[in-house]
């Protein structure tokens, strides 16, 4: 293939259902393997936000050296890994890292998907379940590989580490003792999997109030893609914060 120039780059608006923007830039040539989509939350950090598009060029940057085994590795800081899919913190941000191009057209499917949950989240769900916003997704030609620009969720505690906690792997054990000080109790372990199966009816009944089928939209509905946070005040009568993440 011909070295890329300017008059290869594709860039295309799209409008979503709340009047929120977002855009795409792209390889006319390949445009299923090498492509970035800002989100209107990305616009709004990158543009007028604090993380001017320039620095976080220059902090991905080092997140690339980290990568390639150069740079520091608290640039890369490891957080944890799903079925998808490995997390790593950037500053004060994660990054998902997913193996294989994923085509662009399903890439704007699945964020559009997240949106909308996050939309019918804000719209009335109960203040302890949460949505991470997802800034950008770059899908990278040179290392096979897509990047996810998320919120941060440092304790990267799942639902299902705390409900399994005797079979899940040393490193997830290891972060749930970080984060909640003890092994889980009985206690705690039934209490997580009641805020999750209590998460799952509201989300279900808030989607189809929105005449859409919740089987489109929580696509991996599994308590690994729940990220649980102890609260210091309790929400809603709860102690516990649920972040639901990878319903791609």
């Amino acid at each position: 293939m011909s070295e890329f120039s300017l008059s290869d780059l594709g860039k295309e608006d799209f409008t979503q259902d709340d009047g929120a923007i977002w855009t795409a830039f792209f390889d006319k040539r390949e445009i299923d393997r090498r492509f970035l989509i800002i989100t209107s939350a990305g616009r709004e950090m990158f543009v007028d936000g604090e993380l001017p598009y320039q620095s976080l060029k220059k902090l991905f940057k080092a997140y690339r050296t980290a990568e390639s085994g150069r740079g520091h590795p608290s640039i890369r800081d490891y957080l944890g890994h799903g079925q998808q899919a490995q997390v790593f913190g950037l500053s004060k941000f994660a990054v998902r890292e997913t193996n294989g191009n994923v085509p662009f057209y399903p890439t704007l499917s699945a964020l559009d998907r997240m949106n909308k949950i996050s939309a019918i989240v804000e719209g009335g769900i109960p203040r302890w379940i949460n949505v991470p916003r997802t800034y950008a997704v770059y899908s990278d030609t040179e290392t096979g590989k897509q990047y996810s620009l998320m919120d941060r969720l440092d304790s990267g505690v799942t639902v299902e580490d705390i409900a399994n906690f005797d079979e899940v792997t040393d490193h997830s054990r290891a972060r749930v003792l970080k984060e909640f000080g003890q092994r889980p109790t009985a206690t705690q372990a039934e209490d997580a999997v009641r805020l999750f199966n209590k998460a799952e009816n509201f989300l279900n009944a808030a989607i189809i109030g929105k005449g859409y089928n919740p089987e489109e939209y929580l696509t991996d509905w599994k308590m690994r893609n729940v990220i649980i946070e102890p609260l210091t005040t309790p929400v809603g009568g709860e102690r516990y914060m649920l972040n639901i993440i990878d319903q791609n």
